[in-house]
């Protein structure tokens, strides 16, 4: 059963107050369908925002570990990190006292929300530009009242007077989140287990049909090895008549053992014996043939029988079952592999920077190398994200991700520039010149050395260093200069 607006109106000012000023650092995309997980960041710790607009579960809740992400993600998710990385949370607020919340994002000089309409079988995620007008959508349209497309100024939907009374099945003296987190954990589990069993159904079906095209290519092959005993006679026949033939006939007409004329096909390239020889050959590579076909249609069978009892057995599977089911039919179908849910989290991709919370919730991407540095700027930055470097001296580069026309406050600046000097050879000392831009002014020339960038536009921070202010960034980072140019 979805979360009602009663029960939305004790979750929603929790989130107002704990994630206002928090900022987006990932958006994600769990493997259950109809979901969307934000990754925000406070001062402290991480938060994991998740909204369910999917069939009679829909909800909006902190939980406490990171869903596992899908194989690709949804295009509305890619919308999102574009659009909402780096941005910081204005305001969560329940618009009209009904099911549907309102995530406000600010930075600098953009704005952008994110509308849950959590309305059971309407349900839908809502991206509305700084102008109010809609800029993607989870699910395509599903109202049949108002016009939700990119494009169009967004409609809160109607408000339902006189509803029936709702109840909160929650102890409300209690905080919220985690008796929701827990009440849908079981469905949660439930419908990720359905959807391994979908997979899996779908895994076995394929091992079946392939199955079945080997056993009636075997059956062909079977078949035609049953010919030996007709070619191994063949044979015989022109042993019994090489005097009678010569090179060049396509066929010979011959008297068989058991006195009836048999026709026997010749090559005209060959000779009587060469024929008579390739008859032999062909009957003797036929009938060793033979047992190795019969070994492998028994086989085949056998693993078609083993395959129809995994399907009989597939719909009252638990947990355990079904990954016996799946690691058995990968081991003995070894071309079979698909993209199947598992509890192991997938390897991530190294990044080339270490991230450093700072001020104001934000936080610092710092180069763990000369070419790590390279990465960093070219392939991990926007146009507009603070750019810093040690003037003259080798180091990393520091880059804070910052929204358009957004200017940093005095202390990001200073702890991002803190961090610069630290993770390069002027670490320590004090007085350090610091060049700071925005990224769309870095160039990579061609042919330089690695870390090596070319700048358009720079100012300069004079860094006196303050080492409480360097403790605080370096306890928060749990790295200590383990970085390398």
């Amino acid at each position: 059963m979805s979360l009602g607006a009663l029960e939305l109106s004790y979750v929603i000012p929790a989130l107002d107050k704990d994630l206002r000023g928090a900022v987006v650092r990932k958006v994600l995309c769990p493997a259950l369908p109809g979901r969307l997980c934000l990754e925000l960041r406070t001062q402290c710790e991480n938060h994991f925002l998740l909204a369910v607009v999917h069939g009679d579960a829909t909800r909006l809740h902190r939980v406490g570990t990171k869903p596992r992400n899908a194989d690709e993600p949804h295009p509305f998710v890619m919308l999102l990190r574009k659009e909402l990385v780096g941005l910081a949370v204005a305001s969560v607020r329940q618009l009209g006292g009904d099911r549907v919340v309102e995530l406000c994002f600010r930075g600098g000089e953009r704005c952008a929300s994110l509308v849950c309409e959590l309305t059971s079988k309407h349900s839908n995620l809502f991206f509305i530009s700084g102008e109010g007008r809609i800029g993607g959508s989870l699910y395509p349209n599903r109202s049949q009242r108002r016009a939700l497309v990119p494009g169009q100024c967004y409609e809160p939907p109607a408000s339902h007077e006189g509803k029936r009374p709702e109840i909160n099945r929650f102890d409300s003296s209690l905080p919220m989140e985690p008796q929701i987190e827990a009440r849908y954990a079981a469905s949660d589990a439930t419908a990720e287990l359905e959807q391994k069993k979908s997979m899996v159904s779908r895994l076995l079906r394929t091992a079946r049909q392939k199955l079945e095209r080997l056993l009636t290519a075997l059956e062909g092959d079977l078949s035609r090895a049953s010919q030996a005993d007709e070619l191994s006679t063949f044979g015989h026949l022109l042993k019994a008549n090489l005097k009678r033939l010569s090179r060049g006939a396509s066929s010979a007409a011959l008297e068989g053992f058991d006195g009836a004329k048999v026709d026997v096909p010749l090559d005209p390239r060959l000779g009587p014996v060469e024929n008579m020889e390739k008859f032999f050959d062909k009957a003797r590579r036929l009938r060793k043939a033979m047992s190795f076909i019969e070994k492998r249609m028994d086989e085949t069978l056998d693993k078609l029988a083993e395959i129809e009892q995994f399907e009989q057995a597939l719909p009252s599977a638990d947990a355990a079952e079904l990954e016996e089911i799946l690691q058995t039919v990968c081991r003995k179908h070894k071309g079979l592999r698909p993209k199947l849910p598992s509890n192991k989290r997938e390897p991530q991709e190294r990044l080339p920077y270490k991230e450093i919370p700072i001020s104001a919730g934000r936080f610092a991407r710092v180069g763990r190398s000369a070419r790590d540095n390279d990465a960093l700027t070219l392939r991990h930055t926007r146009p507009d994200d603070l750019w810093l470097h040690v003037r003259g001296r080798p180091g990393s580069h520091v880059v804070v991700p910052m929204g358009r026309l957004e200017e940093p406050s005095f202390d990001i600046l200073v702890d991002a520039a803190h961090l610069a000097v630290h993770f390069s050879l002027a670490r320590g000392q004090s007085g350090v010149e610091v060049i700071y831009t925005r990224r769309r002014y870095v160039a990579k020339p061609r042919g330089a050395a690695p870390g090596s960038v070319r700048i358009m536009k720079e100012k300069t921070l004079l860094l006196e260093l303050e080492p409480e202010r360097l403790a605080r960034l370096l306890g928060k980072a749990d790295i200590d200069g383990q970085t390398s140019w």
